[in-house]
């Protein structure tokens, strides 16, 4: 609980700085990692629009969830591309703003930072102990060594789903601004009704990160009955 309590409050402090932030600071962003129109395509045939940028990073999302466990520094890559991600995010945020009352603007900028970093911790394992990826480096092991060909490694062991729930930690935010990233650029508004739901929205958001993170763990230390994991 510590943890969470700790990672929960430099999230809140980073998004309220970010919030802060004037508009011509962010420009920069707008310019260099909003994409513009690249990657915008019409279908002619149903009348509609679709980003393939957006959605090839969230097939490249969904890829990188399956096979992390065979990569060497996952986490690393992760932090790097949800952190790319987040700039783009910061741009059609900054963008479709740009014209917003400041509180408005405020509460727009405080929710998408509020979910980049409740997503980030999430991913690495913060709001866990980092119990779920070092469980991809014991699969791993298990993997080479020919230990998961066993019969009753799958039913015995907890580290395989200890890996599948890493890599719904990392796909669940990427998914959320990725989304939301597309959702801007075609309809050149945010995801949600109005901005308050949008924020509560949001809020809904991180507690099911957190709840991801770190009630999963809880969840297959019970299925398991191990009192402390430590891989």
């Amino acid at each position: 609980m510590t943890s969470i309590a700790i990672y929960s409050a430099v999230s809140i402090l980073c998004s309220i700085g970010i919030a802060l932030l004037p508009s011509k600071s962010l420009q920069p962003l707008t310019k260099w990692f909003s994409l513009g129109k690249k990657g915008i395509r019409q279908i002619r045939s149903r009348r509609d629009q679709t980003d393939t940028i957006a959605n090839a990073c969230l097939a490249a999302s969904l890829l990188f969830s399956l096979i992390f466990w065979l990569i060497p520094g996952h986490f690393v890559i992760y932090g790097i591309f949800l952190f790319l991600t987040f700039l783009a995010l910061l741009g059609q945020t900054n963008r479709i703003s740009a014209k917003k009352p400041p509180a408005y603007r405020g509460a727009l900028l405080f929710s998408v930072s509020l979910m980049f970093f409740f997503g980030l911790f999430s991913g690495l394992g913060c709001f866990n102990d980092f119990v779920t990826w070092k469980a991809a480096s014991q699969f791993t092991k298990d993997l080479f060594s020919g230990e998961v060909f066993h019969i009753f490694y799958f039913l015995r062991n907890y580290v395989p789903m200890m890996v599948l729930l890493q890599g719904l930690c990392y796909l669940f935010p990427m998914y959320c601004l990725w989304a939301q990233i597309k959702y801007m650029r075609l309809e050149n508004t945010y995801k949600g009704r109005n901005i308050g739901l949008f924020v509560v929205k949001i809020l809904w958001l991180c507690l099911l990160m957190i709840v991801l993170s770190c009630g999963g763990v809880e969840v297959l230390n019970w299925a398991y009955y191990i009192n402390y994991v430590e891989v």
